[in-house]
């Protein structure tokens, strides 16, 4: 990406993914929900102020950005469900399926891919961070 300080939460998140994929049990994937927590509302504050401004103030036509809005933070919002719905079933002491931590990794990568590199360099020039595409 192009946001130095969204990098580093991405590194985080990947971190606390891994933690969960070697572990599978409750505490990793707390770990995880407060990694996509903390990421999540400082991405989502970052997008409304700076790519998402006035979106909300159309005037009822048709708006690309609004949709992309909706649909980004939508999936934030299914992710950590899927993960908060994950705990709550998850028996004390027991760990996570395979195939549960699979479709979580899975998951992470996938809304990486589908939206947030569309933000990355209308963001990191909003915010005057512009630096060449990796």
């Amino acid at each position: 990406m192009l946001v130095d300080e969204l990098d580093d939460e991405h590194e985080a998140c990947a971190a606390a993914l891994a933690t969960l994929a070697e572990a599978r049990d409750a505490a990793a994937l707390r770990g995880v929900i407060a990694a996509y927590d903390e990421h999540f509302a400082h991405e989502e504050q970052l997008l409304e102020e700076h790519v998402y401004a006035g979106v909300g103030a159309s005037d009822g036509g048709f708006s690309a950005l609004a949709g992309q809005r909706k649909s980004h933070f939508g999936d934030h919002a299914r992710l950590l469900a899927s993960l908060r719905d994950g705990l709550t079933s998850l028996p004390a002491g027991g760990k996570l399926p395979g195939a549960f931590v699979s479709q979580v990794l899975r998951d992470f990568e996938a809304h990486a891919g589908k939206y947030d590199s569309t933000y990355a360099e209308p963001l990191a020039a909003a915010l005057g961070t512009v630096v060449e595409a990796q």
